[in-house]
């Protein structure tokens, strides 16, 4: 539910009345303008409209946040990035002798 909760914080709220009669404008600027819509009835969330691109974001995200070994390997790199251990593309490329231009 915190998902949800979240989203509707985010959004255009709207009794389901109101969304059905903006329904095609609604479309638009879901797809154009990145909005999202919080439809209501009788006073109760019963559905968010959100682009395909921000849903198949927010699927990415729970995946990766479902993955326990995930999550702790970023996070193990996010402490490493902390203290410095990491090591630059630019170096990288050249441990590797490799030529940045030979990427393009």
């Amino acid at each position: 539910m915190v998902l949800f909760e979240y989203m509707a914080s985010i959004s255009n709220v709207l009794p389901a009345s109101e969304a059905r009669n903006n329904f095609y404008t609604m479309l638009d600027e879901v797809n154009t303008k990145l909005k999202t819509f919080t439809i209501t009835l009788r006073g109760k969330v019963k559905a968010i409209l959100i682009s395909p691109d921000e849903l198949e974001s927010w699927r990415e995200t729970l995946e990766i946040m479902a993955d326990e070994k995930l999550v702790k390997d970023i996070r193990k790199s996010q402490s490493e990035v902390k203290r410095g251990k990491f090591i630059t593309e630019e170096k990288l490329l050249k441990e590797l002798g490799i030529n940045p231009k030979d990427l393009d």
